[in-house]
């Protein structure tokens, strides 16, 4: 009985810090006005979601993540192949994202899974289409 106590505080304590490093959920109007953008991604995708965000006046690249406004991060979650054709199908995902407070305001996220250049292309276009409207 006296080692049930502590276990259960400390099973208690680390519950309660594992979330506090959640993220806030956010809205694309929280980043209305930014125009600094940070990428995170490996170095293609990387390549392209730069090459892409420079054909938009209202954006610029930051160059450091010190001094950006928001960030996109692109992650491939898993890539499979076609049992036929044994063709890569990646599944990624883009979190567009600032920090308000030291902490981390997910204001747009979502994943799609696409075989050939992969889900980023598809991806970076949606976000840009309806950070556009805001």
């Amino acid at each position: 009985m006296k080692i049930l106590l502590p276990l259960f505080i400390l099973f208690s304590t680390i519950t309660a810090f594992s979330q506090t490093n959640l993220p806030d959920k956010g809205s694309l109007a929280d980043i209305k006005g930014k125009t600094k953008i940070y990428i995170s991604a490996d170095a293609i995708n990387s390549k392209y979601i730069e090459s892409e965000i420079v054909k938009h006046k209202s954006l610029s690249l930051a160059k450091s993540a010190d001094t950006a406004d928001f960030f996109i991060e692109y992650k491939s979650i898993e890539t499979t192949y076609a049992s036929s054709l044994h063709l890569p199908i990646e599944t990624g995902q883009i979190d567009v994202y600032f920090f308000r407070d030291k902490k981390k305001v997910i204001v747009w996220s979502k994943g799609d899974t696409k075989g050939n250049k992969g889900p980023a292309p598809s991806l970076l276009k949606q976000f840009l289409k309806e950070f556009e409207k805001k």
